[in-house]
């Protein structure tokens, strides 16, 4: 009898913190909900290593599986938390990703990049019928804002594979902690400043963190790690004066500057991005339904260590 077909949209996304690393933390779907937007799932990464036998006769040699891992690529809206100085839902997801989390009651929740002591992540997906369990995760990082959107995160995740086991998906899921996003819009992004220019007609603006996630493999230990960071993005506005602003110039001069945005008007769910030392490269123009625009490329810089950025929920 052929099997039941499984329906691809029957999908539920739990995540939680781990406190010892690959130790899964058994998230639940009632506290630990993840409201997706998309994802991609692969189940069984491979790093195969081929015998390559000499035989007197042409052919493939056996290949043997050395190292196996597992990885996700979910997207979320981007908003806050409902109340100032509650974590958001998605807190979790970015705390995976080599980014501290630091609560002040009341006010604000900060997400500030660090190099060591970073924490990992049990994601379970659910799909239809049976469970990918992904243990010791850690993640990339990319935000994206565009005009008439509502700005996403976008997270790479790279985990130990599990075996994958026949498990209904469980009832009673829970996604009141997700909150209600507004479009990126001159309504609902009252600030955004790049370089000290505020006047700005902007499309969009990606910020990508650049982590470097490895399969570290070696006899007594298996993780996932974080080797390095290298944080870039884009921003795309339309074209100024050069009057105005010289952008040329500021490639070209190896300029540092201030990145800032203020997205959400409503304590609860307001988002700030800033970063301090922000460089332009190879600035060129696009056309936007007749517009000329100047897309401008970045790198994100240290100033002291570790503050390259802060993302601020308030």
């Amino acid at each position: 009898m052929p099997a039941v077909a499984k329906k691809y949209r029957n999908v539920l996304v739990t995540a939680k913190p781990e406190a010892i690393y690959g130790t899964d933390a058994a998230p639940e779907a009632t506290t630990n909900g993840v409201l997706l937007r998309s994802m991609t799932l692969n189940p069984l990464e491979q790093e195969m290593e081929s015998m390559d036998y000499l035989r007197p006769y042409f052919g493939n040699g056996e290949e043997i599986s050395v190292a196996e891992s597992c990885s996700a690529e979910i997207e979320v809206a981007l908003a806050g938390s409902g109340a100032a100085g509650t974590a958001p839902a998605w807190g979790a997801l970015v705390r995976a990703c080599g980014i501290s989390e630091s609560i002040t009651p009341g006010s604000k929740v900060e997400y500030r990049p660090i190099t060591n002591f970073m924490e990992s992540l049990t994601l379970y997906a659910y799909l239809d019928g049976h469970v990918h369990k992904i243990v010791g995760s850690r993640s990339d990082l990319q935000l994206s804002f565009t005009a008439k959107k509502v700005p996403v995160m976008k997270f790479k995740l790279m985990g130990l594979f599990a075996p994958v086991i026949d498990l209904a998906t469980p009832a009673g899921a829970v996604f009141t902690s997700w909150k209600k996003p507004v479009p990126f819009s001159t309504a609902f992004t009252p600030d955004i400043s790049l370089f000290g220019v505020s006047d700005l007609a902007v499309e969009s603006f990606e910020f990508n963190l650049g982590n470097d996630l490895q399969h570290r493999v070696l006899v007594g230990a298996d993780g996932v790690e974080i080797a390095d960071r290298k944080p870039s993005g884009s921003s795309a506005f339309r074209m100024p004066p050069i009057a105005a602003k010289n952008w040329f110039d500021v490639a070209r001069n190896s300029d540092t500057g201030a990145v800032r945005i203020i997205h959400g008007t409503v304590p609860g769910n307001i988002i700030q991005f800033d970063a301090p030392a922000a460089q332009i490269k190879n600035p060129s123009y696009k056309n936007s339904e007749g517009d000329l625009m100047l897309d401008a490329k970045m790198t994100f810089l240290p100033v002291a260590g570790n503050d390259e950025f802060v993302i601020t929920v308030k």
